[in-house]
């Protein structure tokens, strides 16, 4: 523990500034706790585990207590038995939460189930926003790694404000993983994978040069393209989607179903709403989604840029 572990004189004893714990080797038969059983940190509470076996779980945070300015996780190496928390056990945190996982050196793995990771704690309160950052992640290079990790990854049930997910450089064929209370997921740094679900997130944003394939997509309500994004959509079930395309040239929108209607999707830009169009290939029951822009003489020329080879295809088809 990096907090209070006993003889707190009272309930608000506190300890100053940050507290750190470093695990790079040997066996930890219990928890992996930054913050303590009792008291306060007038500071941060940070966990940072390069290696070693973890029989229990690591919490950014601790059992009881007070932290005043947030608590993270950063894991890339080792085996970790139990699950990983930004947060802690019991408790309040002030401020914000993070766990970062990176590379695929890390584990975690029981012998027979994956762990789970959260941006909150199993209990307690966390009175900012979470992230949970999975980068630097590939394929194939550990048996029992975070290529291959099918646990759950939660923004955390405990958290008042927004639960982020972002996928740095993760470059899997699939993300395994069963999400669930997120706000937001981004896709950054050339990643390249698909998610069976969004986990309850409302914004998704694909950054310059990233791509994914979503399943499942019936809590998306906004999209965000940066420039040569590629999103493809898979059983498209959300009541109204906004395509934020503002500042991008290209882009790369899909549905593998084809809508009866596009009625619900909608394309902003530079804060103009427009309605989408639909390039079709019936033989793949697939589609191409792009803005409706208006004909010459209006406001077309603001989005005269926008998915270039998408809108000479219908320019073509239109006459």
């Amino acid at each position: 523990m990096g907090g209070i572990f006993a003889n707190a004189r009272t309930g608000t004893t506190t300890i100053g500034g940050n507290t750190h714990v470093y695990i790079n080797g040997g066996s930890v038969t219990g928890n992996v706790m930054g913050g303590g059983l009792t008291g306060s940190i007038s500071g941060g509470a940070n966990v940072t585990v390069t290696g070693g076996v973890i029989s229990g779980s690591v919490y950014g945070a601790g059992q009881g207590g007070s932290i005043l300015a947030g608590s993270s996780v950063c894991l890339t190496g080792g085996l970790v038995k139990g699950d990983v928390y930004a947060g802690g056990k019991a408790g309040s945190i002030q401020g914000d939460t993070s766990v970062t996982i990176t590379g695929n050196t890390a584990t975690l793995y029981n012998g027979n189930s994956w762990g789970s990771i959260s941006g909150g704690g199993s209990g307690g309160t966390v009175e900012g926003n979470s992230t949970v950052r999975i980068q630097n992640l590939s394929s194939g290079t550990t048996a029992y790694g975070f290529d291959k990790y099918a646990g759950n990854i939660s923004g955390g049930t405990n958290v008042s404000g927004d639960r982020s997910l972002v996928l740095d450089h993760v470059t899997v064929d699939s993300l395994l993983a069963s999400l669930s209370d997120f706000t937001h997921i981004s896709a950054v740094n050339q990643t390249r994978t698909s998610l069976d679900s969004l986990g309850g997130a409302l914004t998704v944003t694909i950054e310059a040069g990233s791509s994914l394939i979503l399943n499942g997509t019936s809590d998306l309500t906004t999209l965000i393209l940066g420039e040569h994004a590629s999103l493809t959509l898979q059983g498209l079930t959300a009541d109204a989607v906004v395509v934020d395309i503002t500042g991008t040239t290209n882009y790369t929108l899909s549905l593998t179903e084809i809508p009866a209607s596009l009625d619900n999707i909608k394309f902003l830009n530079d804060g103009v709403l427009y309605d989408a169009a639909m390039s079709m290939d019936l033989q793949a029951n697939s589609a191409m989604l792009f803005a409706q822009v208006p004909e010459p003489g209006s406001a077309a020329l603001a989005l005269a840029g926008l998915a270039p080879l998408l809108w000479r295809r219908r320019r073509k088809m239109s006459h």
